[in-house]
């Protein structure tokens, strides 16, 4: 078996968990159906595990993260009078910041994306340290003790922040947020998604379906990466430097289209007088399927959008606000 593999079954040994699930094991990599039925099952499996193993450290299968570490020396240390236990005592103050968080090669990893968010507990194997999630740690804002793992609360704070879709609670507390809230936090999150490596083209929407499955109760309708309950401005996405388009059967309305780095604006814009908005046309109520985890095509979508011109006598101008809402005036429906 590979490192990794081989110190994740160390890892759930020597925590004396009984069973341990895979993806590249347990699901049949070369079977698109058994692809299709696990995929569905993602928000379950993450959800209801006892534990997330996070091998945040560990660039590709072969290197595991159960090796020693590596500290750089731009760490701070400092060598005080202190003994203990008959020896000198070594004090490294570690300082966060957002490149140690941006560097972990599991940050990079698309597919990974949806296993930080929707496990209940994580315990991750970082380049620096190894940590600790869960969701009574995440809620607690009155921690009593003012270090922990080596970071002083005020630190630890600032690092949680920057892992923003992970413990800022937008995902955890899903059920308060409104479906406007929701919307934004899904803009931000494409922009983090697509960011991210991905071996294969295809792989666009079935790694980020199971995050689909959890928000589609509150969010409604949900086509090829965007939602039906604000379409219009989910259609305001915009590649990043200029990135390549999918040869697949893929719609180009999505952003899963574009093969790498996509986000929505968010900035002012405004279309001046005397022009255009734009009609919205489906073929039928019934067009889209209900199964979010396999890939999209056009022809199993049924779905058109249309761009139309007509000049106005009243200047009528639509706003992209900073919260990416956007008002259209619809000619017709």
């Amino acid at each position: 078996l590979p490192q990794t593999i081989v110190d994740t079954v160390v890892t759930t040994w020597r925590l004396e968990i009984r069973f341990l699930w895979i993806g590249s094991q347990c699901i049949i990599q070369d079977d698109n159906h058994d692809k299709v039925i696990e995929i569905s099952c993602m928000p379950q499996i993450y959800g209801n595990a006892c534990l997330t193993i996070l091998a945040s450290r560990s660039s590709s299968v072969t290197e595991g993260f159960l090796h020693e570490r590596v500290i750089s020396n731009d760490i701070l240390c400092a060598k005080l009078a202190v003994k203990v236990f008959d020896q000198t005592a070594k004090i490294a103050h570690l300082i966060p910041q957002r490149k140690n968080v941006e560097l972990e090669p599991l940050y990079r990893r698309a597919w990974a994306l949806q296993e930080r968010l929707l496990s209940s507990r994580k315990l991750s194997f970082g380049s620096l340290q190894t940590r600790w999630f869960c969701r009574e740690m995440d809620d607690n804002t009155s921690l009593k003790d003012d270090s922990r793992d080596g970071w002083t609360f005020r630190e630890r704070k600032g690092w949680e922040e920057l892992e923003r879709f992970e413990l800022l609670g937008h995902w955890i507390k899903i059920d308060s947020q409104t479906a406007d809230e929701l919307s934004t936090q899904w803009y931000f999150l494409i922009d983090t998604y697509t960011s991210c490596e991905m071996t294969f083209e295809g792989d666009r929407l079935p790694a980020i379906s199971a995050i689909a499955q959890r928000l589609a109760p509150r969010l409604g309708d949900y086509h090829a990466g965007l939602w039906g309950r604000n379409l219009l401005s989910q259609l305001m996405w915009t590649r990043v430097n200029k990135s390549k388009l999918a040869k697949d059967a893929t719609p180009s309305w999505t952003w899963a289209t574009a093969v790498g780095h996509c986000r929505y604006t968010d900035n002012d814009l405004t279309i001046p007088a005397a022009t255009m908005l734009a009609m919205l046309a489906m073929t039928a109520a019934t067009a889209f399927p209900t199964k979010i985890s396999g890939a999209a095509s056009a022809v199993t979508l049924g779905m058109s959008v249309t761009a139309t011109a007509q000049a106005m006598e009243t200047v009528t101008p639509c706003f992209i606000l900073a919260t990416l809402r956007c008002w259209f005036t619809l000619l017709k429906y």
